[in-house]
């Protein structure tokens, strides 16, 4: 018996064994192959590389490539060079700056991006794309030349390092009034680990910091919807001419209204340009079906497109003009009942967070029911916040399995101002139905209430005299004006 075992691990070691040798072959197993020659002894032996090489030498990356660190080089042959912007090479910082952007670091052969795409970091800080035969928009003619330090693709086209999209949004401010709107969201946010700390607090341990320090200027946009300083991704932004974008955000002005009309028209923009980029490259003929980050449907007619132009980390299409449609930006709203914010006064004791079982769908709930508390219109109460101005109808599921009186409860939502001053919108009964009653688990529409406010609501479940409160769920659904 052990010998049957030991012959069975001898067996198992020598596919391991196999199967290793295999991974290396694999791994050494690269055409055109001199491990004797340098990244750059191989660019200026190939005449088909001259140029590329004399551009190296003149800006000092000729040690680079004659080291023994690892690179990829993905060269543009002499013709592809001959479309070069003339007044380049005369410049040696934009000279270097070209160079690097075709050169990264690793090692990188068609076989690893043969399935599929790579985003590579060049030397120049940006990134470009690798595909099987294609570097971004150039045809690899010359592929996977390993030498000791790299290896090399000879390829078709030059890449140019683009400005990303940041730098375009920056640069176009007074030509399109969406873009400087976004890059005016700037504001300074506070970064402990850059700040100075003068002492430590003796009350409290804490560190207190030098007033002014640890400040990192940042932007809404770039940090709540997409970052357009990434060069890691790719992003297709859509910018609409300032007519057209003006209609568009004044549309919503009804939905983001506030006592101070800067206020409005800030709110009614800031929801119009975060639904105006999606991730992914989406040429004019692939702009069907895209939906933006926060969820809403973005429909994009490539007739209404003036221009396109490519940048670093993504493209940008310019519309005459983009119909969002308004009923996919109010979205509606489920309130779990056994997430309240808070209560009038806390009972733990009284208060039951259950899994119930819903006959007619045969799926488990999650309810909330106090009971006992000995409070007068006790209430548990749900805040939302940066809720729109619209008409709200209310839906609300809830079911009586733990008295047989008849309980009834109210739903009063309120209107939570900046100065914490409350104002009732409107007191919705919910009759809670027994739960053997027909269409004791189906939801009921309770009524509508309107927001003439953007801003904070708090909806308060509140018994009747000490009776019990029970809730599943609510459901607000946003009316269009």
């Amino acid at each position: 018996m052990h010998l049957k075992n030991r012959h069975l691990l001898i067996g198992l070691l020598f596919i391991v064994s196999l199967t290793a040798c295999k991974k290396w072959d694999d791994h050494t197993a690269i055409n055109n192959q001199d491990l004797t020659k340098d990244l750059y002894t191989l660019i200026a032996n190939n005449p088909n590389l001259s140029k590329f090489g004399e551009f190296v030498t003149k800006t000092g990356l000729d040690t680079l490539l004659k080291s023994s660190k690892t690179y990829t080089i993905w060269a543009p042959s002499n013709e592809a060079l001959a479309t070069l912007d003339p007044s380049l090479p005369s410049d040696v910082a934009r000279l270097r700056a070209f160079i690097l952007n075709h050169i990264s670091n690793q090692l990188y052969f068609t076989k690893d991006a043969s399935s599929s795409s790579l985003r590579i970091e060049m030397l120049s800080g940006k990134y470009n794309n690798f595909l099987g035969n294609k570097f971004d928009e150039a045809t690899i003619t010359t592929a996977d030349k390993y030498v000791k330090n790299g290896v090399l693709h000879i390829v078709d086209k030059n890449i140019i390092a683009l400005d990303n999209l940041w730098n375009y949004v920056n640069a176009t401010t007074a030509q399109y009034t969406q873009n400087a709107f976004i890059a005016g969201l700037n504001y300074n946010d506070f970064d402990p680990a850059l700040a100075i700390i003068d002492s430590i607090s003796s009350s409290t341990g804490l560190p207190i910091y030098r007033p002014g320090t640890g400040l990192v200027p940042r932007n809404r946009f770039n940090a709540q919807v997409y970052d357009l300083k990434n060069e890691s991704k790719q992003y297709t932004y859509f910018v609409i001419q300032n007519a057209g974008f003006t209609l568009e955000s004044d549309s919503l002005k009804p939905y983001f209204a506030t006592p101070n009309p800067l206020s409005t028209d800030s709110l009614a923009k800031w929801n119009t340009v975060k639904d105006l980029i999606v991730e992914g490259i989406y040429p004019a003929s692939a702009l069907s079906g895209l939906v933006s980050k926060s969820g809403v449907p973005v429909p994009l007619n490539p007739s209404f497109i003036v221009e396109t132009k490519k940048y670093s980390n993504g493209i940008v299409h310019v519309f005459s003009k983009v119909d969002v449609t308004t009923v996919s930006k109010l979205k509606e709203i489920i309130i779990q009942g056994e997430n309240p914010s808070g209560f009038l006064i806390l009972r733990t004791a009284n208060t039951n967070y259950r899994v119930r079982l819903n006959p007619a769908t045969g799926k488990n709930f999650t309810d909330i029911l106090v009971s006992g508390h000995g409070v007068t219109t006790f209430y548990s109460f749900y805040r939302q916040f940066e809720m729109p101005s619209a008409k709200y109808k209310v839906y609300a599921l809830g079911v009586n399995d733990f008295q047989t009186a008849a309980l009834t409860q109210n739903i009063i939502p309120k209107y939570l101002s900046p100065a914490n001053v409350y104002t009732t919108l409107a007191t919705l009964p919910h009759v809670v139905p027994l739960f053997n009653a027909v269409g004791a688990y189906t939801e009921k529409l309770l009524g509508e209430f309107t927001m003439t406010n953007f801003g904070t609501l708090e909806i308060q479940l509140t018994c009747l005299t000490t009776q019990p409160i029970v809730l599943d769920y609510l459901r607000l659904v946003p009316v269009p004006y």
